[in-house]
């Protein structure tokens, strides 16, 4: 789902008109602190949002790895209007599709929708992101889910030698650790932490809004103001990061070699989340992303 959505923003964005390329989009802070980035590309019926919050796995309490991930993958699953079921319903009835997806650093939510359907498409996503329910019969479900996704992926070799090569080069750090935790972490989650994570860290003045396609920002703006009137902002606790390890006298014994940047992604099991190792996130920490 990530990788359609991708594709949608990029074919979106390459789309100009013959005489001249398009402007890139615009950008606007909301009254709510959310960064609004905004692409119009008229004669393209359809909109692609991405809400990409600036928190993830990385935020996870000390032997609560996973809660982020959890979290994430729950919020389609029961809000106070619809269940599970009646929201892949509505979903489906608008050709619409919604995903999450949670990494280390940030949790995206995704829509992509006819832009005849914008305006019910962000309801559903407005009580997806203000309102889930986390249901409990549906928290115990994905937490097994997760665990079998685990267990399964145990038995290959090459997840395995990567999981320890992680755990090696990020010790005592977030990115040493699952994403979607351990089956010992992932059997302490409670129903009370999973809305806590959200009540603290799902918030607008936390977030970047994106949108693609056939809606200028005054348009963007404006659904937003009265789809998301209930989405107000907090005060959210700052990262701390630990300190960085010193290498050990082995890891000193042979001379150091650069290799590629290039990253290496891998599908985590049991959600939608996607990890990224060996790179590093300062694009993270720019004027853009921060907001």
């Amino acid at each position: 789902m990530k990788a359609y959505v991708t594709l949608s923003f990029a074919l979106l964005l390459c789309s100009a008109a013959p005489a001249q390329a398009a402007p890139l989009g615009t950008r606007t802070v909301l009254d709510n602190g959310a960064t609004l980035l905004v692409a119009e590309r008229p004669g393209i019926p359809m909109v692609v949002m991405t809400i990409l919050l600036k928190t993830g796995a990385a935020a996870d309490p000390d032997g609560k790895a996973g809660l982020a991930n959890l979290t994430a993958v729950l919020l389609t699953r029961g809000t106070k209007k619809h269940s599970a079921q009646a929201l892949a319903e509505e979903l489906d009835f608008l050709g619409a599709s919604l995903a999450v997806d949670a990494d280390y650093e940030t949790t995206t939510i995704s829509l992509t929708t006819l832009t005849k359907n914008l305006e019910p498409a962000l309801g559903l996503l407005s009580e997806v992101l203000i309102s889930p329910t986390f249901p409990e019969p549906e928290l115990e479900r994905k937490r097994k889910e997760i665990k079998g996704g685990l267990r399964s992926r145990e038995e290959e070799p090459g997840w395995v030698a990567h999981k320890a090569f992680v755990e090696k080069l990020y010790p005592h750090h977030p990115f040493g650790r699952l994403v979607e935790g351990q089956p010992t972490t992932l059997d302490t989650l409670t129903q009370a932490e999973v809305k806590k994570f959200h009540q603290t860290y799902y918030r607008p003045n936390n977030a970047i809004i994106a949108l693609a396609g056939e809606i200028s920002q005054e348009q963007a703006v404006n659904l937003l103001r009265t789809q998301f009137a209930g989405w107000q902002p907090a005060d959210n606790p700052r990262l701390v990061w630990p300190d960085s390890q010193q290498p050990s006298a082995a890891t000193q014994t042979r001379p150091r070699r650069e290799y590629s940047s290039s990253p290496v992604r891998h599908n985590n099991p049991g959600s939608h989340a996607r990890c990224l190792h060996g790179q590093g996130s300062r694009w993270l920490d720019s004027p853009s992303y921060r907001g």
